[in-house]
């Protein structure tokens, strides 16, 4: 077997077209500087000799065997590939072939093999003409040898070379080597070029960050296994842009210097320059509301194709941008990109929490009776907020306090909107009862202990029970305490003041819940967390009947007036 050493593409008759690196085998010697050869596709023709270079005298360099090694694999894998094909069963034939590839790859990797000085291209002879090849017939002992058939076991046409050689020929010298290429210099991958191509990849296809991470990583990934001879190069570029990808998270100038800070700077600067125009303080300050609500709704598109750590740099902007505007419109639209934002990772979340956010989200909640709407999306931005049961700082207790939490149980109970207020006050309610670890300092508590009766909360309250069902699990992030639901009730049974919160009805449902649920439970089967929350449930709630039953027994009871003994008049 030979490889080609550099391009040519000839007109003539008879001469194969040849790319560096193409990989032929030998038929016979046409003359002295033009052999025939057989390429890879079975295309018989004419190749220079002086362009080819014996497979079997490689240099010990590993770019020049891993070319190939790859060779023989690709023979190796078409061989898998039929078989798959044909369900998984080898013929004798292919195994045979297996067999001959396996062992002269093995060869391959342990010859010793030594290095040659480079030879200098030179031009491809002229093709031979017609009255040259008369002259070849003619002149038999002026033609030169041909070489010696290579003998790689890999190839499956042996015998029909040596067939079609004479003996004498195959008896003679083979024709000189032929020197092989230079080695190749060491490449060394210039720091960012992956996040160069991350970058060229999104603005020249609109995929989102995340997207074109994948798809760059998964193209550089394919080409390391599949082109060894590149395996180097594609490692160091798959590690330069996992450390690139790290570093920016880190570095917040290159994260903003990036086409996505960019970006968000951009609709930042238009949004500032639109809302400190001084002369939007005049007669005309609701004449910018087209231009931001179309800014916004820009941002509100970008979401899900930005880096989620971009938001982390820029988003305290958004929240300040929040606080100052006051129109209802722009402020929920504000609201819905806040929502997006919390899903992207749980760093937003807590930045948020943090923030001056909630507190004007609950004064939204609060005074915008009217917009039912708006109350509703601040209710769920608040939800989400609160809802990985993290510490609160303590000015959120400014707003988020007493008088908001009954605001809630009010609307729950005597809006107008009942159901659409007790579908966003509830998690609401449960989300803000799930970071208060003591109990008496639970403002949550503290109002429905105060309270006579919260009827449709205690009846949502059940039901999410009965359903196993936890409404402010909204992401996968982890939580302070597993369930959100179970905690309210646990906390609601912790204190004297607020165990009566459920009516009698609500218990003999709670108790059918756990009797049903172990009726259900299949021989065997482990308890799980709601089952073993029912049985503790369904204990105490009998428990707390029969103290109700005893105490309301007693007072019924009218005892007859014994009259007293007087130790005197016993004699």
């Amino acid at each position: 077997m030979y490889r080609s050493i550099y391009h040519l593409t000839s007109k003539d008759k008879g001469v194969l077209p040849i790319h560096a690196g193409d990989i032929f085998e030998f038929i016979e010697q046409h003359d002295e500087h033009w052999w025939r050869m057989r390429a890879r596709d079975s295309s018989v023709g004419l190749v220079p000799a002086c362009y080819l270079e014996p497979v079997d005298n490689e240099t010990a360099d590993p770019g020049e065997r891993q070319a190939v090694l790859e060779s023989v694999d690709r023979a190796i894998e078409a061989i898998h590939a039929q078989v798959a094909a044909s369900g998984g069963f080898y013929t004798r034939e292919q195994r045979a072939n297996l067999r001959k590839l396996l062992e002269h790859r093995n060869r391959i990797n342990s010859r010793d093999k030594a290095g040659l000085p480079a030879q200098p291209r030179r031009p491809a002879p002229a093709p031979p003409s017609g009255k040259d090849k008369n002259k070849k017939k003619k002149e038999t002992t002026k033609r030169r040898p041909a070489p010696a058939a290579p003998t790689t076991s890999a190839s499956t046409w042996d015998t029909a070379v040596k067939d079609q050689v004479p003996a004498k020929a195959r008896e003679s010298t083979p024709p000189p080597a032929i020197p092989e290429r230079p080695d190749l210099e060491s490449v060394t991958i210039r720091p960012g070029i992956a996040a160069e191509l991350l970058e060229l990849l999104r603005m020249n296809t609109g995929l989102s960050y995340d997207k074109s991470s994948v798809a760059v990583h998964t193209v550089l990934s394919h080409i390391h296994y599949s082109v060894p001879s590149t395996s180097n190069v594609m490692a160091q570029l798959i590690q330069d842009l996992e450390h690139q990808k790290e570093s920016r998270t880190e570095d917040e100038e290159a994260l903003l210097q990036s086409n996505d800070g960019q970006q968000l700077i951009t609709i930042l600067d238009e949004l500032t320059e639109h809302k400190e125009d001084s002369q939007q303080r005049s007669w005309a300050v609701h004449d910018d509301e087209g231009i931001l609500h179309k800014l916004l709704k820009n941002l509100h598109s970008i979401l899900v194709e930005v880096e989620c750590n971009m938001y982390l740099k820029v988003q305290s902007s958004f929240v300040l941008f929040y606080f100052k505007e006051e129109r209802q419109s722009l402020r929920q639209l504000l609201v819905e990109i806040f929502g997006c934002l919390c899903g992207l990772k749980k760093e937003i979340l807590s930045q948020l929490l943090c923030s001056v956010l909630p507190s004007e989200l609950a004064m939204e909640i609060m005074k915008r009776k009217e917009g039912a709407s708006m109350q509703r999306h601040c209710a769920i931005l608040m939800t989400m907020i609160f809802s990985t049961g993290e510490s609160v700082p303590y000015t959120v207790y400014d707003q988020v306090n007493d008088s908001f939490v009954e605001f809630l149980i009010d609307a729950i109970e005597t809006s107008e909107h009942e159901e659409e207020f007790m579908e966003a006050f509830t998690p609401l309610i449960l989300a803000f009862n799930h970071h208060f670890v003591d109990i008496q300092s639970n403002i949550v508590m503290r109002v429905l202990a105060s309270r006579s009766a919260a009827k449709t909360l205690s009846e949502k309250i059940v039901l999410l029970l009965n359903r196993e069902e936890d409404p402010t699990a909204l992401f996968q992030y982890p939580r302070s305490s597993p369930d959100a639901v179970l905690k309210f009730v646990t906390d609601i049974f912790s204190s004297r003041d607020t165990s009566e919160f459920f009516y009698a009805l609500d218990m003999k449902v709670l108790i059918e819940i756990v009797l049903r649920q172990m009726a259900d439970l299949s021989p065997g089967a482990g308890v799980g967390l709601y089952l073993s929350f029912y049985i503790f449930i369904s204990i105490f709630l009998i428990i707390h009947q029969i103290i109700l039953l005893a105490r309301d027994w007693s007072k019924r009871i009218t005892w007859p007036n014994i009259p007293q003994l007087k130790l005197g008049n016993i004699r």
